[in-house]
């Protein structure tokens, strides 16, 4: 019988969409990535982000142009350049700063040792975090991709300061962490 887990021989459009920008993805086990929000969480919203999330079906500036809803592609935080999926949630200059905060913040409380410098692949939730704080960073780290979506629906700029108070509707999952 085969393993469960194992990679299966065909890929679905999701996986191959993620491989395009992080060639490093295609030799995930992509059981894992698909699991952590169940495991790290029991919040139905968070879980049905998750899933848009790692299928990427959440519709950005370049997918609204495309049907006809927006006349812009231009990023809702750095107006820079092409609001894609990627460069959402890892690329655009403001998010990339917000995620440098977010992992010193981390630091500070002691989550992760001070050379602890999570990947990208981590941080959008295709490989679980496997550090000795795993369980916490994971749903943590579930929590700041969902936040950057209400940020950009919402056109505000993510900040550590909001992502803080916006964590804190959570406080019944956080407790076991310590937060």
């Amino acid at each position: 019988m085969e393993d469960s887990k194992s990679n299966c021989s065909y890929k679905i459009s999701s996986q191959e969409k993620w491989s395009k920008v992080f060639p490093e993805a295609r030799d995930l086990i992509w059981h894992d990535p698909y699991m952590t929000a169940f495991k790290c969480t029991k919040s139905t919203k968070l879980i049905e982000f998750h899933f848009r999330f790692h299928h990427q079906t959440l519709a950005t500036n370049v997918s609204l142009v495309k049907m006809g809803y927006k006349d812009g592609i231009s990023c809702t935080f750095c107006h820079e350049e092409a609001e894609n999926f990627t460069h959402l949630f890892w690329f655009c200059s403001k998010i990339e700063l917000f995620w440098k905060l977010l992992i010193a913040c981390l630091r500070d409380r002691n989550f992760s040792s001070m050379d602890y410098l999570p990947n990208n692949l981590v941080v959008l939730g295709l490989m679980p975090d496997t550090s000795k704080n795993k369980a916490a960073i994971n749903f943590i780290l579930l929590v700041v991709r969902f936040y950057i979506w209400l940020c950009r629906s919402k056109g505000n700029i993510p900040t550590i300061e909001h992502f803080k108070s916006f964590l804190k509707q959570y406080k019944n999952e956080i407790e076991p962490f310590s937060l």
